[in-house]
């Protein structure tokens, strides 16, 4: 069901189905934010502990570099994602006022100079508006989004080295004498 935005007085109609899904920028876009915004953030503290202090800041640093090349990008982000999200309704199939990414530029511009009063006139409430929107609407499983960064998340889990037999052995040794 999609969500009904008043900008300038006229109502557009957010919804991320067939179209927003054809929008491959918006896709491409959105993968990257959050696979750097996540990927960067998530530091697993037993990881970066059995790094030495030198590659623990190298990788802090690079962390906190990769979430903020992502931050500086978040108005691109949201305007790219309000347009797939109004080509539904508005685009060529719809009722063609929201043919480009400038349309979208201007009426993500309007929303921000009318919104400005109650808080909400920023890029990442708009950015949220349309998160929550194509999370309502499927879009991550329409997609196939939400398999795709699953199994990536699945396959940086599964990229550390297992111990072998005779590591497990010695862990286990450890583990006993520490109990006795």
């Amino acid at each position: 069901m999609y969500k009904t935005l008043t900008i300038g007085g006229k109502d557009y109609h957010l919804e991320y189905t067939l179209e927003a899904s054809l929008c491959s920028d918006c896709i491409d876009r959105l993968i990257e934010f959050l696979g750097g915004v996540s990927g960067s953030a998530y530091l697993a503290d037993d990881a970066l502990a059995e790094l030495d202090p030198d590659s623990r800041k190298k990788v802090i640093k690079e962390s906190v570099q990769g979430i903020k090349n992502e931050i500086s990008k978040l108005p691109q982000t949201a305007i790219l994602m309000l347009y797939a999200g109004l080509q539904e309704y508005h685009g060529m199939d719809g009722d063609g006022t929201v043919s480009s990414i400038h349309d979208a530029k201007k009426i993500a511009k309007q929303y921000i100079q009318e919104h400005s009063e109650d808080g909400t006139g920023n890029f990442y409430d708009l950015f949220t508006i349309c998160l929550n929107q194509m999370a309502e609407d499927d879009f991550f499983v329409r997609t196939g989004l939400n398999k795709i960064m699953s199994q990536a998340m699945n396959t940086e889990e599964s990229s550390e080295p297992k111990p072998n037999r005779a590591q497990r052995r010695a862990t286990s040794k450890v583990k006993k004498l520490s109990e006795n």
